[in-house]
C-alpha cells in the first residue's frame, strides 16, 4: 500500500490489511501491528463503525467481507449473555474514514514516543522535541477522554419516578443510562491551545486537535496528491496551490474525533 492509497482508499479493510502483524489476514482481532492498531483501538473503532455505543458491545470477535463487497462485524452483544452477532457496517466509507482519523498516518515519517511522563515527537531523521504536558493539559485531555457526570441522573445512569404515588428507576435520555455524558470532541481546540500555550510547535497534532486534517485532493491526472497545499498543474510542469484547500495543506475533518483518537491516547499514555 502506498501512502496515497492509505489517503483515499474507502475501504476499511483495505487499511486492515495493511496494519495485519502476520499472514493471517485481517480476519481475527490482535493479529494487527500493536504500536498503531492495538486491540482495544480496534475495539473502539468497531463500536464506532457500528453506531453502538461501548455498553452494548462486550467485545469484537473479527471482521470479514461479504458477498456484494459489504463488510460485517463480528462481536459479542452484552444484552444477549455474550452471544455472537453479524451485523453490516452501514456506511463502509465512514468507517474507513473513523479508522484513518483515529491513527497516526504510517507514511507521515512522524515517530511519538512516550517516555514516563514525557511525550516526544521526532519528524524522519530529524532530532527530536518535547510536547510538554502540562498538569492543565493532562487535566483537560482527562476530562474530555472520560466525559463529564451526567447532571440529570447525577452519575447514577437513572432517574427516579413517580407515577402515581410508586416511586422507581426510569431512564436517564441525557446520557443513555451510563451515569455520563460521552466523549465530546468540542473541547478539544481548547487543549490545543494549552499545549501551544505551553509551549508544543507540533503542527501536525495542534491542527488535528483543531480539528483539521491534512488535504488529500487529487491533482488533475489523478496521480498525485495535494502536498502542503500544492499541487501539479494540469500539463504536470509546475504546481500550483490546491482549490480545496487553497493552498494552505490543511481542510476541516468530515469526521469528528472519537475515544482512542492517537492525539488524545499519546497524551494521556493509553495503547
Amino acid at each position: 500500500m502506498t501512502e496515497q492509497e492509505w489517503l483515499t482508499t474507502w475501504d476499511p479493510l483495505a487499511l486492515l490489511n495493511y496494519l495485519r502483524a502476520d499472514d493471517e489476514g485481517a480476519r481475527r482481532v490482535g493479529v494487527y501491528r500493536s504500536d498503531i492498531l492495538s486491540d482495544r483501538k480496534f475495539y473502539l473503532w468497531a463500536c464506532a463503525a457500528l453506531n453502538r455505543p461501548e455498553r452494548e458491545v462486550m467485545s469484537v470477535r473479527g471482521i470479514h467481507r461479504h458477498q456484494g463487497g459489504t463488510v460485517v462485524i463480528r462481536y459479542a452483544d452484552s444484552g444477549s449473555n455474550g452471544d455472537n452477532e453479524n451485523e453490516y457496517v452501514r456506511d463502509v466509507p465512514r468507517a474507513a474514514a473513523l479508522l484513518r482519523s483515529m491513527l497516526v498516518n504510517p507514511f507521515a515519517g512522524r515517530t511519538y514516543q512516550r517516555d514516563g511522563g514525557k511525550l516526544w515527537v521526532r519528524i524522519r531523521t530529524h532530532a527530536q522535541r518535547e510536547i510538554p504536558l502540562t498538569p492543565t493539559v493532562l487535566e483537560i485531555a482527562s476530562g474530555v477522554y472520560n466525559g463529564e457526570q451526567c447532571a440529570d441522573c447525577d452519575g447514577r445512569g437513572y432517574v427516579w419516578t413517580d407515577t402515581g404515588g410508586n416511586v422507581g428507576q426510569g431512564h436517564c435520555r441525557n446520557c443513555d443510562d451510563q451515569g455520563y455524558i460521552p466523549f465530546d470532541p468540542t473541547p478539544l481546540p481548547i487543549l490545543a491551545d494549552a499545549l501551544e500555550t505551553a509551549g508544543c510547535t507540533d503542527e501536525f497534532l495542534l491542527r488535528h486537535l483543531r480539528g483539521y486534517d491534512v488535504c488529500t485532493a487529487l491533482g488533475p491526472h489523478h496521480a498525485d496528491l495535494c502536498s502542503g497545499g500544492r499541487i501539479q498543474s494540469p500539463n504536470a510542469q509546475f504546481t500550483q496551490n490546491c482549490a480545496i484547500c487553497r493552498g494552505v495543506g490543511w481542510i476541516k475533518a468530515t469526521i469528528p474525533r472519537m475515544r482512542g483518537d492517537w492525539a488524545m491516547d499519546l497524551l494521556l499514555g493509553k495503547e
